[in-house]
């Protein structure tokens, strides 16, 4: 009978490594129970189930742990989804636009409604002058941008070339639309999901298409 190998010993790497991502599975179940509020140090390193003055070895500020935690959220499910939507655009072109944009509103729906709470707490959040308002309000624009520079970098297979100011202002008026019915919908003034994206859908073809004609 074959020896079993001993499991390997993690490194003392490893082991950090390990405590970073636990403090980051902390910090979104923090925001998520009691809101940005309780979003101490305290609280997230009992969450995490490591001694307070262990935090330093891993992050210098709750900021910095703050922004790692809007990392995992965009590396794990905004920049596959981007990745998926390229495929599909290179793939179908310019006939597959509608179920392009309707794919994706959705998964944008879905992404936001699966944690209502979080939505609500980041749109009041990042009105205030608070650390993690100002912290939401960075990542919020970096989001913003990706999609302007997905529009203008994509405006020959989207419709036709447009200014790179343009495409910024459709996605300034998509974002502000999302923002509005996702409450609605959250607040349970709509209920129809479908209708939503399909509202979002015609009015991004109907801007692209606008914009691109001489």
């Amino acid at each position: 009978m074959p020896e079993l190998e001993e499991p390997q010993k993690l490194t003392r790497k490893d082991k950090k490594e390990l405590t970073r991502e636990r403090l980051i599975d902390a910090a979104l179940s923090v925001v998520l129970e009691g809101g940005y509020a309780n979003f101490t140090m305290r609280k997230v390193t009992k969450k995490a189930g490591i001694a307070q003055p262990s935090f330093y070895s891993h992050f210098d500020t709750m900021g910095e742990l703050l922004s790692a935690a809007f990392s995992r959220l965009r590396d794990h499910y905004l920049y596959p989804m981007q990745d998926m939507l390229l495929t599909m655009l290179k793939e179908g072109g310019e006939q597959s636009l509608p179920m392009l944009f309707s794919r994706m509103y959705s998964l944008v729906f879905d992404f936001y409604l699966s944690n209502p709470e979080l939505f609500c707490l980041t749109l009041v959040d990042s009105q205030s002058g608070a650390t993690v308002g100002n912290q939401y309000r960075k990542e919020y624009n970096s989001l913003r941008g990706m999609w302007g520079e997905f529009f203008f970098d994509n405006a020959s297979v989207l419709g036709g070339p447009i200014e790179k100011h343009q495409a910024d202002m459709v996605v300034d008026a998509l974002f502000g639309m999302i923002d509005s019915l996702l409450l609605g919908y959250i607040d349970k003034r709509y209920s129809d999901k479908d209708a939503m994206v399909e509202m979002l859908t015609s009015f991004t073809l109907h801007q692209l298409s606008s914009l691109s004609k001489p």
